[in-house]
């Protein structure tokens, strides 16, 4: 809520009419909670992935020799 009166207040002289701020906050805040749950459902469908442990042995040379084999010479 903070963070949306704070862009209110500093959207406020360009506002094409001062009664529309209360719906302005409300957009705000709304999509401000959207993007935080559209955040942690990105981080939940990824979060296996980025827990397993790196490649180790015969997979990291295998990954070492592919990468060195597709720069450029």
């Amino acid at each position: 809520m903070q963070d949306a009166f704070e862009r209110l207040y500093r959207r406020w002289p360009s506002l094409r009419r001062q009664d529309s701020g209360l719906a302005y906050v409300r957009s705000s805040v709304l999509n401000g909670c959207r993007s935080v749950h559209r955040r942690a459902r990105v981080a939940r469908r990824h979060a296996a992935r980025l827990a397993e442990p790196p490649a180790t042995g015969a997979d990291a040379a295998d990954e070492r020799s592919d990468l060195m084999a597709a720069l450029p010479a």
